[in-house]
């Protein structure tokens, strides 16, 4: 499902990606570990797209994401600091993520109610996502993430700001995804 081939990525004289090479299969859970500085953001970024190797390959389900990155659309993505328009309500939010997925609105308002459901959210998904906590924020960005049901999952660092209930939550989450076949490259899961 994820390839990765001498993956590099060198900022001047820093290399700060050395020559990764990973193999990921359909429905794994992948936990992406290393100290402070290891640049696994960086590593991340690199996976979904939003920096450019200096060399090496990423291919997801078969697709080349040098070569093709459009066709890379079928993965959910979540970043370690996350931006939320806090003037969009909950549903806004999630709206605006269909339409960048170009999704069915009743397939995908109804998955909305169950993610939010999943997540106790759907009493507030009517409130601006301004007064929401930074739990139920976390929550919404993996809400987002889920909505277009990908098949490849990329996280950094899912359970910052979230409490106990919360990360317990995703973690079921995360493994009940796996076991549907979504593969799930995360870092700092435990």
């Amino acid at each position: 499902m994820i390839s990765i081939k001498g993956l590099a990525k060198k900022y001047d004289s820093l290399l700060a990606v050395d020559g990764i090479d990973l193999e990921i299969s359909k429905g794994e859970s992948f936990g992406f570990l290393g100290p402070n500085g290891a640049e696994k953001t960086t590593t991340i970024k690199l996976l979904v797209g939003l920096l450019k190797p200096t060399s090496g390959s990423i291919f997801i389900d078969g697709i080349d994401l040098g070569r093709n990155p459009i066709e890379v659309k079928n993965i959910g993505y979540i970043p370690d600091r996350p931006f939320l328009y806090d003037k969009l309500t909950g549903w806004e939010y999630l709206e605006l993520v269909v339409g960048l997925f170009s999704m069915d609105m009743d397939v995908a308002h109804d998955r909305a109610k169950k993610i939010l459901g999943f997540f106790d959210l759907n009493d507030f998904a009517d409130e601006l996502i301004g007064g929401y906590s930074n739990g139920m924020k976390q929550k919404l960005i993996i809400s987002g993430a889920l909505i277009h049901n990908p098949k490849v999952l990329i996280v950094d660092e899912p359970l910052v700001r979230l409490d106990p209930k919360g990360a317990r939550q995703v973690k079921q989450l995360f493994q009940d995804l796996c076991a549907e076949g979504t593969t799930n490259f995360c870092q700092h899961i435990r």
